[in-house]
C-alpha cells in the first residue's frame, strides 16, 4: 500500500479506484481527482508493480495477475474504509486491460457498482514481425528481465503540447519493459477474450471510450469487444480524432464531464 494516494472529499458520493497504464504512474492522474473531488466523488490509485515509486523491479512483472492482486489490494482499503460508498473502477491502456482482467477473475466476488475505461489495451496497435517474436521468446528463457524500449511516444498520446513536454521529462515515467513483461502482457490480452463472458454475466454498468486515432491500441478492436457485452449494459463511445489519452487531450474537460455524470447517473 505504499504507493496508494487517496483524494478524499466531504460528503463523497461515491469513490473511484483509477488504476493507469504501461510506463507511467498515478501522479499523471491528479487533474481527474480534483475534476471528480469537484463533483463530490472521492478517488484512490497507487502505482502499479514496477512503476512510478513502486519498489519492485523497473518496467517487470513476474505475472500478470501480480497487478490484479495489487488491485484486489487497493479495492479491499476502499471497502474497509469507505464501506457505505459505492465504488467504480476506472482504468486506460494497460489499466484497462487489468480492470477487464479484474472483472473477469474477481468481480463475481467483490461490491462494485459500475466500470469506466479509456482506451484499454485489448489489442496492440502494431504488428510485431514473427522473427522478433521467435527471438523475443528464446530471450525470455534466457534473459527475462532484459529491458527494451516499450516503443510508446509522447507525441502519441495526446495533441497538448505541454502534455507531451511533461511527459518527456517525468522522471516517474519510464519507456523500457522486460521482455517477461511483453509476453505476460500478451498473455493478458488473449485470456480477456477468452473469458470475456464472464464480465458479460455480472451485468456491471459500464462507460467504455475509445480514441478514434490511437496508433498504440487498435481502435477497431473495441467495436468487436463491446458486441460481446450486454448491449444494454454498456455506453461505448468511439472518439474520432483523439488519441490515446482521452483525459489529457486539448478537449478533456468535455470527457471528464462525461465521467463524472455517468458515475452520477447510476447512483440514481
Amino acid at each position: 500500500m505504499e504507493t496508494l494516494q487517496k483524494f478524499l472529499v466531504q460528503p463523497s458520493k461515491a469513490i473511484v479506484l483509477t488504476i493507469h497504464g504501461a510506463g507511467e504512474h498515478i501522479g499523471r492522474y491528479h487533474h481527474f481527482a480534483e475534476w471528480l473531488n469537484q463533483n463530490q466523488i472521492s478517488m484512490i490509485g497507487g502505482d502499479l508493480p514496477g512503476l512510478g515509486r513502486s519498489k519492485e523491479r523497473r518496467g517487470h512483472i513476474q505475472h500478470f495477475d501480480d497487478y490484479l492482486k495489487k488491485v484486489d489490494q487497493w479495492l479491499f482499503f476502499a471497502i474497509e474504509q469507505f464501506p457505505n460508498l459505492p465504488i467504480f473502477l476506472f482504468g486506460h491502456s494497460m489499466g484497462g486491460l487489468i480492470t477487464l482482467r479484474y472483472l473477469e477473475e474477481y468481480g463475481k466476488e467483490r461490491p462494485l457498482s459500475g466500470v469506466v475505461l479509456t482506451s484499454p489495451a485489448i489489442r496492440i496497435g502494431m504488428e510485431i514481425p514473427r522473427w522478433q517474436l521467435t527471438l523475443a521468446r528464446f530471450m525470455e528463457k534466457i534473459w527475462p528481465t532484459l529491458r527494451l524500449k516499450s516503443g510508446i511516444k509522447a507525441e502519441e498520446l495526446t495533441h497538448d503540447l505541454k502534455i507531451i513536454k511533461a511527459n518527456q521529462i517525468d522522471p516517474l515515467v519510464y519507456g523500457k519493459v522486460t521482455i517477461r513483461w511483453f509476453f505476460q502482457f500478451q498473455q493478458a490480452i488473449e485470456e480477456v477474450w477468452k473469458k470475456v463472458d464472464r464480465i458479460k454475466r455480472l451485468r456491471l454498468p459500464m462507460l467504455y471510450l475509445q480514441a478514434g486515432e490511437d496508433t498504440l491500441i487498435d481502435p477497431k478492436a473495441s467495436k468487436e469487444f463491446i458486441k460481446q457485452l450486454d448491449p444494454k449494459r454498456v455506453e461505448f463511445h468511439f472518439l474520432p480524432g483523439l488519441y490515446h489519452e482521452v483525459l489529457n487531450e486539448l478537449e478533456r474537460e468535455k470527457y471528464l464531464k462525461m465521467i463524472s455524470d455517468w458515475i452520477l447517473n447510476q447512483l440514481k
